[in-house]
């Protein structure tokens, strides 16, 4: 993923240098706006000009996939809903993951997206079009 800067007002005469850093790299890192991933996880990904900066929140891995195998499987719904009883535990990264919904909070829908997913009900989550 590439990220770039936008000046306001776009002719500011000030140093334009951009300073890239990453709060995570073991999981993403960013050299002249290209991120590059890592590992599965989350980074937040900032970029300062002068005074002011910009931050991009970044997770890797495959969205809805907790379970931690190789292909997105019942077993990731199978996991959020024990989760819901208070069954399991997730990590913040498996938190991200899971939120197919793009909701607040995880829940029995992000379970339920998974599921139309794998039975190509649906061909991506609500929350990989925002």
């Amino acid at each position: 993923e590439v990220l770039m800067v936008a000046y306001n007002p776009i002719n500011a005469t000030e140093d334009k240098t951009v300073v890239w850093s990453t709060s995570n790299s073991d999981v993403a890192v960013v050299e002249n706006g290209t991120v590059t991933a890592k590992a599965n996880g989350t980074a937040v990904i900032t970029a300062k000009v002068g005074n002011k900066e910009a931050v991009y929140t970044v997770t890797v891995g495959i969205l809805g996939h907790v379970s931690g195998g190789d292909l997105l499987s019942v077993t990731d719904a199978r996991m959020i809903l024990q989760f819901l009883v208070k069954k399991i535990d997730f990590t913040p990264a498996q938190l991200d993951l899971a939120n197919v919904s793009g909701n607040t909070a995880v829940s029995v829908t992000d379970a339920r997206l998974i599921l139309q997913r794998l039975v190509q009900k649906i061909d991506k989550f609500p929350r990989e079009t925002i």
